[in-house]
């Protein structure tokens, strides 16, 4: 199991200067991706989603790509266009203003002749490569961490629903039988003092009826089948939010269906304390990948 929060951060260099990538999850229902990339490796912006995406599961994921240094090498000057440039400004001041000084640093108005040293494409690509994967697995190392001790909640949980399952089989039982004793006192008690007389086997029959209206065996079983397969899913290292949330689902329907079906006061309160557990742990879920 593990858990949809955490952060990393990766370093790795590049020409003279360094990246810093960070990574930060948070709860989400789906995948979404959000990056922030400085200018000058904006190019790589799919590169780096498609990294994310690939290695990195249900979530929101945070990442913030920072630069340290020059990146990209020291910049080039083209002289020939430099030269050419001043040559034109000393001419055009000879003509209109002889006695003027043409200063240098005019040349720096003019496009073409510093230019950055462009990044080499697979180099850049290998540095950010390097720096997610170790962002990825100090997240991995908080995610699972967190994981453990969300599981260790899950199977403590699934104990209490355990024993409440096993609580409510055995007042169930109980139930039935006080239900039917009712029944005959309360008509034993309406027919007392007339000579109306209820045929034995009418009775039996009325009988099985209110018994299978309020039999919830059925539901019993799933919910024990139910709860088996959490517990094995708790077990895994594989994601598991959306089967856990799922069977959550399930689970509470069986659990409404016990409450209206039955109503021994009993039951009625280990249900009300059942519906409690599968909520924290529906709310629990939401933490999970």
């Amino acid at each position: 199991m593990k858990s949809m929060t955490g952060y990393g951060i990766g370093r790795a260099a590049l020409g003279q200067g360094t990246l810093n990538l960070e990574v930060r999850a948070l709860n989400h229902k789906n995948q979404d991706v959000r990056l922030r990339l400085p200018t000058e490796l904006a190019e790589h912006q799919f590169y780096l989603e498609e990294l994310v995406r690939k290695n990195l599961g249900r979530g929101r994921f945070d990442v913030a790509l920072r630069v340290q240094g020059a990146i990209g090498g020291e910049p080039q000057i083209s002289f020939e266009k430099a030269r050419a440039h001043y040559a034109a400004l000393t001419n055009l001041r000879d003509e209109i203003a002889p006695e003027s000084e043409v200063p240098f640093t005019a040349l720096l108005k003019f496009p073409g002749i510093f230019q950055e040293s462009s990044l080499e494409p697979d180099l850049a690509r290998s540095s950010l490569k390097t720096a997610f994967d170790e962002a990825h697995r100090q997240l991995d190392e908080m995610r699972n961490s967190e994981g453990q001790r969300l599981s260790i909640d899950f199977n403590e949980r699934l104990e209490i629903f355990a024993s409440l399952i096993e609580r409510i089989t055995e007042s169930a039982a109980a139930a039935l039988i006080a239900s039917r004793l009712r029944l005959k006192n309360r008509l034993a008690e309406l027919l007392e003092g007339t000579k109306a007389q209820v045929a034995p086997e009418r009775l039996e029959a009325e009988l099985a009826v209110l018994a299978e209206r309020s039999d919830i065996t059925e539901e019993l079983v799933r919910l024990e089948s139910h709860r088996v397969e959490l517990a094995r899913l708790f077990s895994q290292t594989v994601p598991i939010g959306r089967k856990v949330d799922f069977l959550l689902q399930e689970v509470g329907r069986e659990v409404n269906t016990i409450g209206s079906k039955s109503h021994d006061a009993t039951i009625a309160h280990l249900v009300v304390n059942l519906k409690a557990e599968v909520e924290r742990m529906r709310e629990q879920v939401q933490n999970i990948e």
